[in-house]
């Protein structure tokens, strides 16, 4: 099968291709990203255990979305009546992917390494932004030297959590199809990633940064950082996910054709 290679600028042309499969269903799709970003931050705010979690699950739901997505976009799948309900309310069947076998492989395995990440991701956060990582305090008060470590260390979190969701972009979608197994996927996925990790860590970092503002924003102002969370989540989620199967359809040339 070959592969295609995309370039920063058409990585972000994904986000016009899925603006418009969202426009098929928008509301159930908007209310999905609602409930996601409330329970995402719901989960984040558990103390010490959250984030990884957070980190766990988010490989699952993002192969739910995009199980759904497949329901509702590719007609061939929808005659089969696979999966039916997800093509009316997306919400309903998120967590639909876990009772199939190759679901469970999605938490397993690339749910498993996203774990591993945020552990390492802490260890990193931790270092370099010192004791104020931990201090719910207003920012201004710590000082500018120390301001600037813990900005460098959400910088350097984000972009090491940026370069795994790189590279389960691909996996996580390979693992879903009947045709490939799970180590192919794995190893396939890996392979992709590496031939396109700059453009899609690069999209994936500028469609991701309000949400990387709202959790600096948790720490200084809660209340403000919850809105941000929540209204960026609501829009950002949905199409993200959009955009990874618009992404995915346009990486395999052969498949598309």
């Amino acid at each position: 099968m070959k592969i295609r290679r995309f370039t920063p600028k058409q990585t972000f042309q994904w986000i016009g291709c899925g603006l418009r499969f969202w426009k098929r269903k928008p509301l159930p799709w908007l209310l999905t990203g609602l409930l996601l970003s409330v329970f995402g931050l719901i989960v984040i705010l558990i103390p010490f255990v959250g984030p990884f979690f957070f980190a766990f699950f988010m490989p699952v739901i993002y192969a739910s979305m995009y199980d759904t997505m497949q329901t509702q976009l590719d007609p061939s799948k929808a005659e089969t009546g696979k999966k039916s309900s997800a093509a009316v309310f997306p919400f309903s069947a998120l967590f639909r992917t876990i009772t199939t076998e190759q679901g469970a492989l999605v938490i397993l395995i690339p749910g498993t390494i996203a774990f591993i990440a945020a552990l390492i991701v802490f260890v990193v956060f931790s270092a370099v932004g010192g004791p104020y990582t931990t201090i719910r305090a207003d920012v201004l008060d710590i000082g500018a030297v120390n301001l600037l470590r813990l900005v460098g260390a959400y910088l350097i979190s984000y972009l090491i959590y940026i370069l795994l969701m790189a590279n389960y972009f691909y996996i996580v979608p390979l693992c879903l199809r009947d045709d490939v197994t799970v180590k192919a996927a794995l190893v396939g996925g890996a392979g992709i990633a590496r031939k396109n990790v700059l453009s899609v860590s690069l999209f994936l970092a500028a469609l991701f940064l309000p949400l990387l503002v709202s959790v600096v924003l948790l720490n200084a102002m809660p209340w403000i950082g919850t809105a941000v969370w929540i209204v960026f989540g609501t829009l950002l989620f949905p199409l993200a996910a959009h955009c990874a199967y618009c992404g995915n359809r346009l990486t395999f040339v052969a498949q598309a054709k």
